[in-house]
């Protein structure tokens, strides 16, 4: 059993939608979808820091940063057969460390809070 197949409805939904998301920054920067690599990581987290939120006057979370990240890898891996170096978002991650540590707190409002249970 591959480890796709392993894979929940959940996260395989979540990681299309992520690979929706990098194909939409793709067309938007000129890069070819299929050009996963560690320098078009950082500039999608880049470019993922200033998209609008789904709700007015919100920018994405870092933790929903963070999982675009590894949707769009695995996703490569995956259902595109990259064969992509294990460090290939490592310097994509230490970007997003940056802008975490970068943003001044109360400018703006970053995903929408805690989760109401």
């Amino acid at each position: 059993m591959s480890r796709a197949t392993e894979r929940s409805k959940r996260t395989c939904s979540g990681y299309a939608q992520d690979w929706v998301v990098w194909s939409r920054f793709c067309a938007e920067t000129g890069l070819p979808p299929l050009s996963v690599t560690s320098g078009a990581l950082v500039r999608f987290v880049e470019w993922l820091w200033v998209q609008p939120g789904w709700r007015k006057g919100t920018r994405a979370a870092p933790s929903t940063i963070d999982r675009r990240i590894w949707g769009t890898v695995a996703t490569a891996r995956t259902e595109h057969g990259l064969v992509l170096d294990r460090g290939v978002a490592r310097r994509a991650w230490e970007r997003l460390k940056q802008l975490v540590e970068l943003a001044d707190d109360g400018v703006e409002t970053r995903g929408r809070g805690p989760w109401p249970w």
